[in-house]
């Protein structure tokens, strides 16, 4: 019997079943060589619409064991399939659903002889189309997929959920000083109606979303990027996308440098991110586990 592909979340044990073509090498560790695959849709008329724009990163090592761990949790973590067992210019999708994703490509967001981070755009389109960002990271001397709780001591979760939230503050604190005196100027120019409630509606939403940031009681559960000397937090936006026409806030990310992280990082998180010693990650979150179940 083969042996089955286990994705593990940190919140989650899923057992998963079945499962620009130019190539180009990163810096850092040996042999890296990271390239492109276009995904074939089955469907014609699909395809000719969505021709070049399905495409996914195919890491390639001189350790063959930790580029394949890097490809299965992307691929898992972005298509829920185990990628092609060799590189290939196009592959045809499989057990994949690809009928949702109007174009999809990756970027290389970092790399150094120990860390690699990626990101994956995908625009999905339901009754609507919206962007949005998948972030992974990985210990390229071993293949871990990195989370925050795998560098960080447990008393780094106060530590970061204040700075999120002292971000997310200011934000919408200062965009409703800035709409409250644009509300200010329009009554007493007599503006049109129309544009009175609209700045009235910016305002309100801006007030909801500083609301939710103080009842928001997990601010950690975020994607998060790991660059050369800092962390990024990516909380995204508040609106739905309904209201997004009147989200001028957006998007927010927090960063937070690895020096003012240095008193809340574990061993590994030293070793990894600040190259001070030595150290290994334990533990199964978030990895890509092979066996078979009841083993």
């Amino acid at each position: 019997m083969h042996k089955n592909t286990f994705l593990i979340p940190s919140f989650l044990l899923s057992v998963l079943l079945g499962l620009s073509a130019c190539a180009q090498a990163a810096p850092g560790a040996a042999g890296l060589t990271i390239s492109s695959i276009k995904l074939k849709v089955r469907d014609e008329e699909e395809r000719m619409r969505r021709q070049d724009k399905l495409v996914m990163p195919y890491l390639q090592m001189e350790k063959q064991e930790i580029a394949r761990l890097i490809n299965e949790r992307i691929y898992l973590g972005t298509l829920e399939s185990l990628p092609p067992r060799n590189y290939v210019q196009e592959w045809r999708e499989t057990d994949m659903d690809t009928a949702s994703i109007a174009s999809m490509d990756y970027k290389l967001e970092y790399q150094s002889e120990r860390l690699l981070s990626m990101s994956i755009a995908m625009d999905g389109c339901g009754a609507y189309c919206e962007l949005n960002h998948l972030y992974f990271n990985f210990d390229l001397q071993t293949g871990r997929h990195l989370e925050l709780y795998d560098v960080l001591q447990a008393s780094a979760k106060k530590y970061l959920a204040q700075q999120i939230k002292v971000e997310q503050t200011r934000h919408y604190r200062q965009q409703l000083a800035t709409l409250n005196a644009q509300l200010k100027k329009a009554q007493k120019n007599k503006t049109r109606k129309a544009e009175l409630e609209d700045i009235e509606s910016r305002i309100s939403l801006n007030e909801d979303c500083l609301s939710q940031v103080k009842t928001d009681e997990h601010p950690l559960q975020r994607s998060v990027s790991f660059l050369q000397d800092k962390l990024i937090v990516f909380l995204g936006r508040c609106s739905n996308h309904a209201m997004r026409a009147l989200d001028d806030v957006g998007d927010i990310a927090v960063n937070v440098s690895f020096e003012n992280l240095r008193p809340y990082m574990n061993a590994y998180g030293r070793a990894l991110l600040l190259n001070e010693g030595v150290a290994k990650a334990d533990g199964w979150q978030g990895q890509v586990l092979h066996g078979k179940p009841g083993e």
